[in-house]
């Protein structure tokens, strides 16, 4: 390490080389230079830089994981707000089941956020999903907008099962989403298909239907 005594440094003025008066004072830290200079001063510059360039990626985390948070949250509160036929369930007491197809990171948070939680007098219940797998047995389906392209086939056999397809794609109401989560002034938001829905046997609340940002009546 390096200790120097000049006027500048004690007022915080960073010297433009490394004065005479410098000494050494500790290990060589020569390895934490740029190649390019032999002053600390323009290390720390360099790390400042470098740290002003990362913080823009370190928010677009933080949005992200927040992001995530919010859907899962929104797929727990569902669940309340949907009605289903007695025939989707094997039994009264039968689990709700949630099912989370390419999208880890909500599976993840919902993971904590239904143990031991229960809604309509259902137990819920969490089933992550890879492409392809059987879809009999769930209530509500999440799917992760890595799937966009697919969503099309992956609903045709959804039609007229009472399933609340819940999505992030754009166009995936088109597609036989009954619920489409959308962005809006950086807030999760969500539209719905009342059609689809009703085509699916589902029935919607009206305090539900009162907060999307847009609910299509039309057939689906």
């Amino acid at each position: 390490m390096y200790s120097c005594a000049t006027d500048s440094d004690r007022h915080g003025i960073p010297p433009s080389g490394m004065p005479s008066r410098c000494r050494d004072t500790g290990p060589d830290i020569a390895w934490l230079r740029r190649p390019d200079t032999g002053s600390t001063w323009h290390w720390r510059a360099w790390c400042l830089l470098m740290l002003c360039c990362l913080l823009p990626l370190v928010a677009a985390a933080s949005d992200s994981a927040l992001e995530y948070k919010v859907k899962a949250a929104y797929l727990y509160k569902f669940s309340s707000y949907i009605e289903w036929p007695e025939s989707a369930f094997a039994s009264p007491d039968a689990p709700l089941v949630i099912g989370v197809l390419s999208a880890d990171a909500v599976a993840h948070e919902l993971e904590s956020l239904l143990a031991n939680r229960s809604s309509q007098q259902h137990p819920l219940l969490l089933k992550r999903l890879q492409p392809g797998a059987d879809l009999a047995g769930i209530h509500i389906l999440f799917i992760g907008k890595s799937e966009a392209s697919n969503l099309k086939t992956l609903l045709q056999p959804m039609q007229a099962r009472p399933v609340l397809v819940v999505t992030e794609s754009a166009n995936a109401l088109t597609a036989g989403s009954i619920i489409n989560f959308v962005l809006q002034d950086q807030r999760v938001r969500f539209e719905i298909a009342l059609g689809k829905a009703e085509h699916s046997g589902l029935k919607l609340s009206a305090r539900l239907l009162a907060v999307a940002t847009q609910v299509r009546n039309g057939a689906p």
